[in-house]
């Protein structure tokens, strides 16, 4: 439900994330599987992070993503594309968030 103008803030459930959620279904990975590339397994503390490099031929896009092999998660997402770029950095996974409604 979306509050209209006015309306008092009120506590809701978000739709995304929660049990379940994986990046296998929050990320169209199959439309640029043939395009999927290791460039590197690294190891520091004790941990393992795989370096990978997609890439759609059809808008053309690209990403670079680092992902814990343990858990399957992307802990960075770089993508590119013309004239455009973002950088991500995921983390804390399954920790209690907070949400306040902001002060008038």
């Amino acid at each position: 439900m979306v509050p209209r103008p006015g309306q008092p803030w009120r506590e809701d459930r978000y739709g995304g994330g929660g049990p379940g959620f994986t990046t296998r279904s929050w990320f169209t990975w199959t439309s640029y599987a043939e395009m999927v590339r290791l460039l590197a397994v690294e190891h520091s503390g004790g941990r393992s992070t795989a370096r990978l490099a997609l890439m759609s031929p059809g808008t053309p896009l690209w990403y670079r993503l680092i992902v814990d092999p343990s858990t399957l998660r992307v802990t960075r997402v770089r993508m590119i594309a013309g004239a455009h770029f973002m950088s991500q950095r995921l983390y804390a996974f399954s920790r209690p968030v907070r949400i306040e409604p902001p002060r008038r």
